[in-house]
C-alpha cells in the first residue's frame, strides 16, 4: 500500500520507497526526504530518516523503487542498494539497534548515525553520537566513537576511520520548529507557562518555554541566558520523544546578588542552530518584600538551570 505521512512503520514491513509515495520535504538542490516511525503494537522505539537525490529529467524512474528498507525487528532494518540514486538513511533510537547493508552491519546500544550510499553501493557510516562497531564482508572490525566516519565497498575491506566535522554535516533532515518562545515566571502542573511577562525582580525565576512541533528523540536544544556584565548562563535538554510538545529551562535571579538588574536576553538553539531570542529586564526587589535585606547579601554564585519537557496530550 501507499503510505501517507502519519503513518508508522510496523516491524515485518518491507519498504520500498518511490519518489511520490510519501508527502516528501523537497529541496532546492534535487532531493527529497521524508520521516518514518519505528513502531511495534503501540511501542515507539526511534525514527528513520531517508533522503533520495535524482536527476532531472528522469521522470521514469520515478515509476520504480528507488530504496528499499526491510524492518526486521523494532531495534533492527536493512537498507539494500538504492537503484539509481544516492541515499541517505539518518537512525535516532534510544535504544540498542542493528543496521544492515550490502556492504556490512553496524551494532550500536544507543546511535544517531548517518549512513550514505551511493549509486556504486559504496557505504559511508557518520556516527554524531553515540558509539558504534562497524562489520564489513570481509571479517574487519573498527569501533566508532562520535564525531567519526569509515567507509565500507563492496569488492574490498572498509577503509580507514577518519575524523568526522559534524559543524560541517548538511541536517537535512532538520524539520523540528519552535512555535512559540515566552518567557514567565512559573509552569502549572500541565508544563504551561504562568504569568507571561518580559519584566522580572531579582528574587524571581525566568523560565523560558518552548512549544515545538515535529521533535524526533534525539533533537537538542540550548539556551543561553545573557545578563550585565557578560553574565552567561547555559543549559541543554536532549529530546526523548518523538511529536508535538514543550520543553523549558529555568534561572533563579535569587541566586545573584544585584549585579542582574538590566538588560537580560535568552536564546534558544536548536540541533545548534540559533532560532529565536527573547529579551527581558530585571528590577531590583521591592524593600517592603519580605526577604529582601536577605537577598541583597547573596553573593553571586552559578545559577542552577533546570529543564522539564512534557510531551503534549493528543
Amino acid at each position: 500500500k501507499t503510505l501517507t505521512e502519519g503513518n508508522v512503520v510496523e516491524v515485518g514491513d518491507v519498504l520500498e520507497i518511490l519518489y511520490n509515495d510519501y508527502e516528501w520535504n523537497m529541496n532546492e538542490d534535487e532531493y527529497a526526504w521524508v520521516k518514518l516511525q519505528v513502531t511495534e503494537q503501540g511501542q515507539e522505539a526511534g525514527a528513520i530518516f531517508v533522503r533520495m537525490t535524482f536527476d532531472k529529467g528522469e521522470e521514469w524512474a520515478r515509476l520504480k523503487p528507488f530504496i528499499r528498507i526491510d524492518v526486521l525487528s523494532l531495534n533492527s532494518f536493512y537498507v539494500h542498494h538504492p537503484y539509481g540514486s544516492d541515499i541517505q538513511v539518518r537512525s535516532v533510537y534510544s535504544g540498542p539497534i542493528t543496521v544492515f547493508t550490502d556492504n556490512g552491519l553496524i551494532n550500536s546500544p544507543d546511535p544517531d548515525l548517518l549512513i550514505f550510499i551511493d549509486r556504486d553501493n559504496n557505504t559511508e557510516i557518520s556516527l554524531m553520537e553515540g558509539d558504534i562497531t562497524v562489520f564489513d564482508n570481509y571479517n574487519n572490525t573498527e569501533n566508532l566513537t562520535a564525531g567519526q566516519t569509515v567507509s565500507l565497498y563492496p569488492n574490498s575491506s572498509m577503509g580507514n576511520p577518519a575524523t568526522l566535522d559534524l559543524s560541517a554535516i548538511n541536517k537535512w533532515w532538520a524539520t523540528i520548529k519552535v512555535l512559540n518562545h515566552v518567557l514567565c515566571k512559573n509552569v502549572d502542573s500541565d508544563g504551561n507557562p504562568v504569568k507571561v511577562t518580559n519584566t522580572f525582580t531579582t528574587d524571581d525565576t525566568v523560565y523560558s518555554w518552548l512549544n515545538l512541533s515535529n521533535a524526533s528523540n534525539g533533537d537538542k536544544v540550548r539556551w543561553v541566558f545573557q545578563g550585565p556584565d557578560n553574565l552567561t548562563e547555559e543549559s541543554q535538554y536532549t529530546i526523548d520523544w518523538n511529536g508535538d510538545g514543550l520543553c523549558y529551562a529555568w534561572l533563579d535571579l535569587s541566586k545573584y546578588s544585584e549585579q542582574i538588574k538590566g538588560s537580560w536576553n535568552v536564546t534558544a538553539y536548536i540541533n545548534g542552530e540559533m532560532d529565536s531570542v527573547a529579551y527581558f529586564n530585571v528590577k531590583k526587589i521591592s524593600a517592603n518584600t519580605p526577604g529582601f535585606e536577605t537577598i541583597l547579601l547573596m553573593g553571586a554564585i552559578t545559577a542552577v538551570l533546570a529543564i522539564m519537557k512534557k510531551k503534549d496530550k493528543k
